[in-house]
């Protein structure tokens, strides 16, 4: 696994970006982990980074330096899309939080994260319980996140079987992973019935 924050967003010029960061050591470091035998690496494709600037606004431009640089390297890459927070688990190394606009519903709404009996409210990822619900101006957190898997096919499809694995694994926070089909590309978020033909 990459280290969590080898995407970040930094500003520039009055505006954020994404970026490889420390990317001159992450080269070293594939070619280095090429030549130990392994085979290939994987990555979190964060939510909060990719859609940042606004819901169906995809920014997956470090994502695509990232995987050019890991095919150069002779390794493969498997993505994982994660549809949650960083930053308040153990191990944890940076803070990636979700999208803004995500956050800003659950201002309004906060019945949208997990809830403990003592009225705590997670808010590094959405509730499984809201999912079917329409809460992000008529869609709902599925066909958001399928969205968001459909943006990544179109972007990188034509990586699917060179450098890019199948995706095998979608985090949704609290440590759950929706597990997608490991021999078909089927990119799977429980309702998501998108195929990416390989």
């Amino acid at each position: 696994m990459l280290p969590l924050d080898t995407v970040w967003v930094v500003e520039r010029d009055g505006r954020s970006m994404s970026v490889l960061k420390k990317e001159r050591s992450l080269e070293i470091a594939l070619h280095t982990l090429k030549q130990a035998g392994v085979e290939g690496v994987m990555v979190d494709v964060w939510w909060g980074i990719v859609e940042r600037a606004g819901p169906g606004t995809y920014d997956f431009s470090a994502y695509k330096r990232l995987f050019y640089k890991v095919a150069a390297a002779g390794l493969k890459v498997q993505a994982v899309m994660s549809f949650h927070a960083a930053g308040g688990n153990v191990g944890d190394t940076c803070k990636i939080p979700l999208p803004r606009w995500v956050l800003e519903i659950g201002e309004q709404n906060k019945e949208i994260y997990y809830t403990d009996k003592s009225g705590y409210r997670n808010r590094e990822c959405l509730s499984l319980g809201c999912d079917e619900v329409p809460i992000f101006w008529g869609r709902t957190p599925v066909q958001v996140y399928t969205d968001f898997i459909d943006a990544f096919c179109d972007k990188f499809q034509h990586l699917f079987g060179g450098c890019l694995l199948l995706l095998r694994m979608v985090g949704v926070g609290g440590c759950v992973c929706v597990c997608a089909c490991a021999c078909t590309c089927a990119l799977a978020v429980l309702a998501c019935t998108r195929v990416c033909d390989i």
